[in-house]
C-alpha cells in the first residue's frame, strides 16, 4: 500500500513578540549607520568630501556584490522593456542619495542630518503629486506644510548643537539626499512593475551607484587604496549592518505587518541615532535641531498615514 506524499506544513505568522523583537534589531541596525559613518570619516586623514565619496561607493559596491547572486535568474528570464533603465536611473540617484548623506554627516550634527535625510515621505508624497499626478489631500498638504516648517527650523539652526564644520550646508546636502531617495523608491516602484524582484532591484540599483560613484573619489583626490584597515573595516560594516540586515528585516516585517505601521516606528531611527552620536561622540542636539526634528517627524506620521490611505 502506497503511502501519501506528505505534504509541507504551512507557513505560520512569527508571534508577536518575535516580530517585534526582530524588529527592534532591525531599527537598531538602522540607527548606526550614522555612528559608523562617522568613525568612518574620523579614521581617515583625507579630506572629507573625497572620503565621504569613498565611504559611498564602497558601501554600494559591497551590497551590490552580495546582493549580485540575486541577478542570476535574469539570465534566463529578462524583465521587461524599460526595467533595467529604471533601475539604472534608480542607482544614479541612490548614488546621489549616499553622497549627500555621508558628505552631509561631516558638516553637520548627526540629529539634524539623520532627521532631515528620512524626510523621503514628504518628497514621495510632492514628488507623487508633481510627476505621477497622483491625489494631494489635506492630510497630504498638511503633512507637507507641517514637515517643510520643521526641516526650516533644522536648516536654519546652524552652528546649534556645536558640531560640525558647515551646519547649513550639511543640512541642505541631507535635505538633497532625501529628496534623491525619494525619486530612488519611485523609480523603483516603475522598475518592479516590469518585472524586477525586489532584490534583483536593489542589486541592479547598488551596482550602478557604485559605478557612477567610481570615478569620483580619485577626482576629489582620494584615492581607494593607502588608507587604514580600520577604515575598510568601518566600510564593510556600514554595508553588512544598517544595509544589509537592517533592510532585510524591513522587508521581512512588513511580510507580517502593515507597511504603515513599519514605516511609523522607523521614524525612531533619528531619534536613536542621535542617542547613539551623544553615547559615541558627546553630541548633544541643540533646541533649534530638537524643536525642529519633533516638528519633522511629526509632518513624516501624518505624511506616512496618507499615503497609506490613499494606497488602493
Amino acid at each position: 500500500m502506497s503511502r501519501s506524499p506528505t505534504l509541507a506544513p504551512p507557513l505560520t505568522a512569527p508571534t508577536p513578540w518575535r516580530i517585534g523583537l526582530t524588529l527592534a534589531v532591525g531599527i537598531l541596525a538602522g540607527s548606526t549607520a550614522a555612528i559608523l559613518i562617522r568613525l568612518a570619516l574620523a579614521a581617515s586623514s583625507a579630506p572629507a568630501p573625497g572620503v565621504s565619496l569613498l565611504i559611498a561607493a564602497g558601501r554600494l559596491a559591497l551590497s551590490g556584490l552580495l546582493l549580485s547572486p540575486l541577478l542570476l535568474p535574469l539570465r534566463k528570464t529578462p524583465p521587461q522593456g524599460g526595467a533595467l533603465r529604471y533601475a539604472a536611473l534608480a542607482g544614479a540617484m541612490l548614488a546621489l542619495h549616499f553622497a549627500g548623506f555621508i558628505t552631509a554627516l561631516s558638516q553637520t550634527t548627526i540629529a539634524a542630518g539623520v532627521t532631515l535625510s528620512s524626510s523621503s515621505p514628504v518628497w514621495i508624497a510632492l514628488l507623487s503629486w508633481l510627476w505621477l499626478r497622483e491625489r494631494l489631500g489635506p492630510l497630504r498638504f498638511a503633512a507637507l506644510l507641517v514637515s517643510l516648517g520643521g526641516a526650516l527650523v533644522i536648516g536654519l539652526s546652524q552652528g546649534d548643537g556645536g558640531a560640525g564644520a558647515n551646519p547649513l550646508l550639511g543640512n541642505a546636502l541631507a535635505l538633497a539626499s532625501a529628496a534623491a531617495v525619494s525619486v530612488y523608491f519611485l523609480l523603483g516602484r516603475q522598475a518592479q512593475r516590469r518585472g524586477l524582484s525586489a532584490g534583483q532591484f536593489a542589486a541592479l540599483s547598488c551596482v550602478t551607484g557604485a559605478l557612477v560613484l567610481a570615478p569620483f573619489p580619485p577626482l576629489a583626490g582620494v584615492g581607494y587604496l593607502g588608507h587604514g584597515g580600520d577604515v575598510y573595516l568601518y566600510i564593510l560594516l556600514i554595508a553588512l549592518v544598517p544595509q544589509l540586515v537592517g533592510h532585510t528585516i524591513y522587508t521581512w516585517t512588513m511580510r507580517w505587518v502593515s507597511p504603515t505601521v513599519v514605516s511609523l516606528i522607523m521614524l525612531l531611527i533619528p531619534v536613536l541615532s542621535s542617542l547613539l552620536g551623544y553615547a559615541a561622540f558627546g553630541e548633544v542636539p541643540g533646541a533649534g535641531t530638537a524643536l525642529g526634528a519633533l516638528v519633522l517627524l511629526g509632518g513624516l506620521a501624518l505624511a506616512t498615514l496618507s499615503l497609506a490611505r490613499d494606497r488602493p
